[in-house]
């Protein structure tokens, strides 16, 4: 079965801008040294469409003159945090907002790649991603299907737009869309 990736990348996606108020906070931001267990993503999506349980992913990828690599590690919900971020970011109607963090499981795998990967490297341009898979909650409807993506940290304060909202209808094929499976079908 296809999934469709449902988060973009957190910092600059190519396809995407950077929304003007969003750069100033991302300045003081290093990912090299901020704390992940302090870490944050949510995204605000249709309500038509939910992350599928168990796909979430941080996805750290470290460049240099020495080539690229990257791992992931799984992301969590963190349900008062959803209830924080829907608070703070009040998403329009007929949207929802689903914010992540890494499990207590994964931040030692995290911080260890993170520093192999900063000391193995000469001038590495360090980068944060989310990944998930979709599922539908409901009708996909006609219209415009609106994300945008969100980042806490502590050097962030709260909640920083990464990306002005995008249309999957403009970045999926639609019938990618259409083979979304319902998120009440049991898969995982």
């Amino acid at each position: 079965m296809r999934s469709l990736p449902l988060l973009a990348l957190l910092l600059l996606a190519a396809c995407t801008s950077l929304p003007p108020g969003s750069a100033e906070a991302l300045r003081k931001l290093d990912v090299a040294s901020t704390d992940l267990a302090a870490l944050r993503v949510a995204v605000d999506l249709p309500l038509a469409l939910e992350p599928r349980p168990e796909t979430a992913r941080l996805v750290v990828r470290v460049g240099g003159w020495t080539g690229r690599t990257e791992e992931g590690f799984p992301l969590e919900i963190d349900a008062e945090e959803t209830r924080q971020a829907e608070l703070a970011l009040a998403p329009p109607p007929g949207r929802h907002v689903v914010a992540f963090r890494l499990p207590q499981a994964s931040l030692a795998a995290a911080e260890a790649f993170r520093q192999r990967a900063l000391t193995a490297r000469h001038a590495p341009v360090l980068s944060l991603g989310v990944a998930a898979d979709a599922c539908r909650l409901g009708r996909l409807g006609d219209g415009p299907l609106l994300f945008a993506t969100f980042l806490r940290a502590p050097e962030t304060g709260g909640f920083v737009a990464l990306m002005h909202p995008a249309d999957l209808r403009r970045l999926v094929r639609g019938d990618l869309l259409e083979a979304l499976p319902s998120c009440h079908a049991g898969l995982s």
